[in-house]
């Protein structure tokens, strides 16, 4: 018995000049039909290149693909149609001519043709993620980020956030100065079970603190009055704390674990009436999968990393479980307050929560 997720995550955009954050990297892109904007986000550092495209481009898109970890550009010019994949790897910015005009596209000193990589030295390594924890809220709307920013449906926002911060080089984390200052009131309102107000927050948090396809920034520039403003941000200030604090705000609203004690969907808000959660690691003692409906929790799936006792902590209304190492098992019951001891190697399956 599994638990799937099968939504995939990438967010796209048809508006030239949209920004863009590179997946497990610090740097941004800024894709025009005809030109590429590099841009770090801690060192500020910026690389410009022309492309030899002209006219206007039909169906000019750029995706953030969270599962490629990549962005990807594509469209239909007057010399012809292109596809470049953007990726940050080995301590390089690497553009893939994944398809190109007959006459190749002109980047730098190169001429690309398909299968060619253009490679930009960088002084940063690429960020490789441990492992990425997966989060789906059920919404499995068009993920035109146009669309999505006027929805502001936090369902459909919240997943790519976690996700993109995950992939995300951590930084030193300040919450004095601008969009920055809306982080620690959403984690007082956690730590205080506050979930009503959480939603509004977080709603605020990503208006303020988010422009084209998810890139940070420490400024509102839209003056919405919800962040201080800043005419000069600090030198030492990147907004990348922005995603991967928010990504651990995110999770902490599902999953928190304090030595043995393990919280499952310890601060819900009602908006995500049922949801997933895979491959939620518990520091080395255990990985566990879990779905909730009706803002309850039917169903978890542990599978120890070694053999542990712990203690599961679940919502207050729930009162008892089944509880099988097999799903040819008839299982037993269990309260919810009850210890558990878990052995290495199997595979436990709680279900048929009961109030």
């Amino acid at each position: 018995m599994r638990i799937e997720i099968a939504n995939r995550l990438r967010p796209y955009s048809h508006t030239p000049g949209v920004s863009a954050l590179i997946p497990g990297s610090s740097w941004s892109l800024k894709a025009y039909p005809a030109r590429l904007e590099f841009e770090n986000l801690i060192s500020r550092e910026s690389k410009t290149f022309d492309l030899n495209l002209t006219g206007l481009m039909d169906n000019f898109t750029l995706v953030q693909d969270l599962e490629k970890r990549a962005l990807i550009l594509f469209g239909s010019a007057k010399e012809g149609y292109m596809r470049l994949m953007v990726t940050h790897k080995d301590k390089q910015l690497q553009i893939h001519a994944k398809r190109t005009p007959s006459a190749g596209i002109s980047i730098g000193k190169k001429n690309l043709k398909p299968k060619d990589i253009y490679s930009i030295d960088v002084p940063e390594q690429g960020y490789l993620a441990p492992f990425v924890e997966n989060l789906s809220l059920g919404c499995h709307k068009a993920q035109d980020i146009d669309l999505m920013r006027r929805r502001l449906d936090l369902d459909e926002l919240l997943p790519f956030w976690f996700r993109l911060g995950q992939l995300t080089p951590s930084t030193p984390c300040c919450h004095e100065e601008g969009t920055l200052t809306l982080l620690h009131p959403i984690a007082d309102l956690i730590e205080a079970n506050q979930k009503l107000s959480v939603s509004e927050l977080l709603t605020k948090l990503f208006s303020a603190g988010f422009s084209d396809l998810f890139l940070p920034r420490l400024i509102d520039e839209q003056y919405q009055g919800v962040a201080p403003h800043l005419e000069a941000p600090s030198s030492t200030l990147s907004p990348l704390t922005l995603l991967t604090e928010g990504a651990q705000l995110i999770r902490s609203l599902f999953f928190q674990q304090k030595e043995a004690e393990i919280s499952f969907l310890p601060c819900l808000p009602p908006e995500f009436h049922s949801g997933r959660m895979l491959n939620v690691h518990a520091q080395n003692l255990l990985i566990c999968d879990f779905e909730w409906s009706k803002k309850t929790l039917r169903r978890l799936i542990i599978r120890p990393l070694q053999s542990i006792q712990i203690q599961p902590i679940f919502q207050k209304k729930l009162k008892t479980y089944r509880f099988r190492t097999s799903t040819r098992e008839r299982g037993e019951t269990h309260k919810c307050s009850e210890t558990l001891q878990l052995e290495k190697s199997k595979v436990y399956t709680f279900d048929h929560f009961e109030k």
